[in-house]
């Protein structure tokens, strides 16, 4: 039973940020938690849309089986899957990085697949139009 934590950290954080030339330039960031009691999974992660289109993602994921093949996913609002990273895990805490050529608005969650087994965690974000999924 997937059990979600706490669902959006920081969902549409405007921070300002100084650019080289002095000039403020506003960064957007989401930001999710998940548990799955079921696997022993969780995973935290935030999205940063980029400057120039795209977004840049941080993940920490724990609770993985050691020596398993694992695919992070972003999955936008119609369903489109787009791969962030692979990864063979050692069993200890995993810190991930990697990028999407989609938007920030565009995205609906985050999920940990192991292959030939399916997802093992999912982290789902809010938007003020819906709400926040309830755990199943």
């Amino acid at each position: 039973m997937l059990a979600v934590v706490l669902v959006v950290a920081g969902l549409a954080i405007g921070a300002l940020l100084r650019s080289p030339d002095g000039s403020s330039t506003s960064v957007t960031t989401v930001a999710a938690t998940a548990a799955n009691d079921g696997t022993g999974a969780s995973l935290s992660i935030s999205a940063t849309q980029r400057e120039g289109g795209g977004v840049t993602i941080h993940a920490t994921v724990n609770g993985l089986k050691a020596a398993k093949a694992y695919r992070l996913y972003a999955v936008t609002t119609d369903g489109q899957e787009f791969s962030l990273q692979n990864w063979t895990s050692d069993g200890k805490v995993q810190e991930l990085s990697g990028g999407a050529d989609v938007s920030l608005g565009a995205l609906s969650y985050f999920t940990v697949v192991q292959a030939g087994a399916g997802r093992v965690v999912s982290a789902y974000l809010t938007s003020a139009e819906q709400p926040a999924p309830t755990a199943s």
